[in-house]
C-alpha cells in the first residue's frame, strides 16, 4: 500500500531561494507565540479528580 502523501523536494528553487521580509516574520512569530500560548494552557488545565468512596 502506497503512502497517502508527496514527497516534497527540499533543493528545489521555490524552498531553497525563499526570503522572508520583516512583516512575514512577525506574523510568523505572533502564531508561534498564540501557538505555544494555547499549549500551555492545555496543560496546566487538569480534569477535576473524583473521590472514591470504599462501601
Amino acid at each position: 500500500m502506497k503512502p497517502n502523501f508527496k514527497a516534497i523536494d527540499q533543493t528545489d528553487p521555490e524552498f531553497v531561494n525563499v526570503r522572508l521580509d520583516e512583516s512575514d516574520l512577525k506574523e510568523i512569530s505572533a502564531l508561534l507565540q498564540k501557538r505555544k500560548a494555547v499549549q500551555t494552557n492545555m496543560k496546566s488545565s487538569k480534569p477535576d479528580r473524583l473521590k472514591l468512596v470504599r462501601k
